[in-house]
């Protein structure tokens, strides 16, 4: 579970040179008001950005919360499984 907001996280992406999120889904916790589970889904609109960010995450000095390594990967998808599964991925942001 994380407090973390949608613009903390965007803040914190671009801190790391990541500007071209087109669309951000940060998953509630719908049983803790106020509270997300600690994961969101990225998406970008070419398939060379999300390829650079998870370049980016995965950099040893990239921290989120305390001490929280990112955690990223591609998303699955399962409407289009062509390119448009490489235009999201999914980010683990912290766990307390």
């Amino acid at each position: 579970m994380s407090k973390i907001g949608q613009n903390e996280l965007n803040d914190k992406l671009k801190h790391y040179g990541i500007n071209n999120v087109e669309d951000m889904t940060l998953v509630e916790d719908t049983n803790n008001d106020g509270m997300n589970c600690g994961f969101a889904f990225l998406e970008f609109s070419s398939c060379s950005e999300p390829i650079d960010a998870i370049k980016r995450l995965q950099k040893r000095d990239v921290v989120f919360g305390v001490d929280s390594l990112a955690k990223v990967s591609f998303a699955d998808s399962f409407i289009d499984p062509g390119d448009e599964k490489l235009l999201k991925f999914f980010l683990l942001i912290m766990k307390h």
